[in-house]
């Protein structure tokens, strides 16, 4: 038992570490996003609104209930993917895709990476998941425009992503009857890593 509180709060510490760098990352990005007079290589940051949708490697049990007289614990509703709501900022390699004459092998589109936070989660949890990884943006204008337009894009990307599950309680199995200390069926969170698909619009 005490080793397995050891590793409960040794898991517990690594997401707050994960969060605040992560919060971190979103706060520099965004410093330098709002400072466009300076054409330097911190200038392709940009912010998005995203949609995205979350793997879950152990299922996301939303409800959860029992049935008759021995209290039989049946899972009701689980998901292996979920939806969410994100915000998100990016920075675009534009000058990473060209030929040897200079030209750009696409003009509206151009690779690059995004750091994003959950908005709000099942709970009500405010910023409880966060994602890092790579996406492919396609421009409203040319990425050589002048226009005040550039910002604007559809951004498509994919990375690994930490966030909470909902699970069983230890003690307690599906199909089985709810052990007698329990009133009602007890869930627990679980933090673990795995992937999202992620959709923003840029501005």
């Amino acid at each position: 038992m005490y080793l397995r509180k050891v590793k409960l709060k040794g898991d517990i510490m690594n997401m707050i570490i994960i969060r605040i760098i992560l919060l971190l990352s979103l706060s520099y990005c965004s410093l330098f996003a709002e400072n466009n007079s300076s054409k330097n290589a911190l200038s392709g940051f940009s912010f998005g609104v995203a949609i995205g949708y979350e793997n879950y490697k152990t299922p996301y049990i939303s409800e959860v209930e029992t049935l008759g007289v021995n209290r039989i614990v049946r899972v009701s509703a689980k998901q292996n993917h979920k939806p969410s709501l994100w915000l998100e900022t990016h920075y675009i390699w534009d000058d990473l895709l060209k030929k040897s004459n200079g030209e750009r092998y696409f003009t509206h589109s151009a690779p690059g990476f995004y750091v994003g936070a959950r908005v709000i989660g099942a709970d009500n949890d405010i910023f409880d998941a966060f994602s890092l990884g790579l996406l492919w943006s396609f421009k409203r204008t040319a990425i050589d425009s002048n226009s005040s337009e550039t910002g604007q894009s559809i951004n498509i990307g994919f990375g690994p992503v930490w966030h909470k599950t909902k699970v069983l309680a230890s003690d307690i199995i599906e199909g089985k009857a709810l052990p007698a200390k329990y009133t009602e069926v007890k869930l627990d969170s679980r933090d673990e890593v795995t992937w999202m698909l992620m959709v923003s619009v840029g501005f």
